[in-house]
């Protein structure tokens, strides 16, 4: 099947430059928009993943705390009119952690390289003037908010089944252990998260993503004699090795207060992937099981023939190296579930799906290259979804292609790359079970 020029001809202009000036790393990427779009990112390795994760409590505890004001701009609300003032649109500082590598980070979605000096003006007052620093009250309501945080998060039990699943079985995702990280939020101090804050910094790789209108040279002079004041790495940090889950148990039944049993099932792929199609392969092979939403096979037997759940997805998870099942149910319906989803599994395992299951598994695939619906909608030819693109691949290390790229090998993948991929990689005997839910062992 030919490639869609037209598509590729937009891929193309989603792709970007690659530069080291002034100390950063610039990813540049021109786009046609009345808006500019840029991340500015400081990304260090720590030694170890619990490391990272810790360092990214104190850290989110800094931030929240820089946004409750500053002596200038006295309070949440003052802050974002001097956004605002500016014109911008006020994006929280934030942190992402893969495994040992984090980062801090600042979104701008602005309408006028001119206000560039002034959004660096407010930065540098948050960071040096923030009302937490002298206003004790200030920072203990933030401590609160951020215990609060934690405590919400153990409750969301969708998410609390993910998070235990992650840390028994891949602590390099989640090491950090809930009392732990209360520990940490109740014995900081303000002036020690600035401490902190400042060596994450000074420490980082810094990185740069544009994508607007205005010329590199203009990104270049607005943009770094600010931001390497705080950090002037250029090291290219390599990516975190892939994770494989360890030796498969029995069934693992947790308990917790869920009235629902939430389920996870992850299938280990039984080689590592050497090449991107292999990749591509896979990606096809877990939309014609459950990826495809409504009409995957997941969906249509266990929810609309059996109606047993009400939603159930699967995920290919490559930095992992697995294939990963979601859902939740009540308990009593615990076996039926794993010997439908057995059968399930067994047939894409064998390649038993139609050519024409596949043709619409990648028509949907390709379509994703084009559209992302994950905060609002955005498309290939917006800044906001090329700079979200570029982050995933030159700073958080979670992609290793371009969309451009990843569309091309996608592309070439015909029903027996699927059906082959499916018989080398996915074993459908050899899966690890987690469940959460107040029954405990069903």
């Amino acid at each position: 099947m030919p490639l869609d020029q037209a598509v590729i001809q937009l891929l193309e202009r989603a792709e970007f430059s690659q530069h080291i000036v002034k100390g950063a790393r610039v990813s540049y990427n021109r786009a046609e928009s009345a808006r500019h779009v840029a991340y500015v990112c400081f990304t260090r390795r720590y030694e170890t993943s619990l490391a990272a994760q810790s360092t990214e409590t104190l850290l989110d505890l800094y931030l929240r705390a820089l946004l409750k004001g500053t002596s200038r701009h006295p309070s949440s609300d003052a802050l974002t009119r001097a956004f605002r003032g500016v014109r911008v649109e006020q994006s929280a500082l934030f942190t992402d952690r893969n495994q040992d590598l984090l980062t801090m980070g600042l979104p701008l979605k602005f309408s006028s390289m001119d206000a560039v000096a002034q959004i660096f003006d407010v930065v540098d007052e948050m960071l040096s003037n923030p009302r937490a620093a002298t206003d004790g009250s200030v920072f203990e309501n933030v401590r609160k908010e951020h215990l609060d945080s934690i405590e919400d998060r153990i409750g969301n039990h969708d998410a609390r089944a993910s998070t235990l699943f992650f840390r028994k079985f891949f602590p390099q995702s989640a090491a950090l252990e809930d009392e732990d990280e209360k520990t940490i939020v109740k014995e900081a101090t303000f002036h020690s998260l600035q401490r902190i804050a400042k060596e994450h910094l000074s420490g980082s790789a810094v990185t740069l993503l544009y994508s607007g209108h205005a010329d590199l040279s203009d990104i270049v002079e607005q943009f770094l004699s600010r931001v390497t004041v705080y950090g002037h790495g250029t090291e290219a940090l390599p990516a975190p090795e892939v994770e494989w889950l360890p030796k498969v148990t029995g069934p693992v039944h947790e308990c917790g207060p869920s009235q629902q049993m939430q389920f996870i099932r992850a299938y280990p792929l039984e080689d590592a992937l050497r090449h991107p199609e292999d990749w591509a392969a896979l990606k096809l092979v877990n939309q014609l099981l459950g990826g495809s939403g409504w009409t995957s096979p997941l969906m249509q037997i266990i929810r609309e023939k059996h109606h047993l759940v009400y939603g159930i997805r699967s995920l290919y998870l490559p930095k992992k190296n697995v294939i990963f099942i979601s859902t939740s149910h009540e308990p009593a319906v615990y076996t039926k579930i794993v010997e439908l989803m057995d059968g399930i599994v067994a047939d894409i395992a064998e390649g038993s799906f139609s050519d024409d299951a596949f043709g619409k598994a990648k028509a949907q695939l390709l379509e994703e290259h084009l559209v992302s619906y994950g905060h609002g909608l955005s498309t290939c030819d917006q800044p906001d979804f090329r700079v979200n693109n570029a982050y995933n691949q030159f700073v958080r290390r979670a992609v290793d292609l371009s969309r451009l790229e990843s569309y091309r090998i996608l592309a070439a993948v015909q029903p027996s790359d699927a059906r082959h991929a499916a018989q080398r990689f996915l074993d459908p005997m050899r899966s690890q079970i987690f469940t959460y839910s107040k029954s405990g062992n069903p």
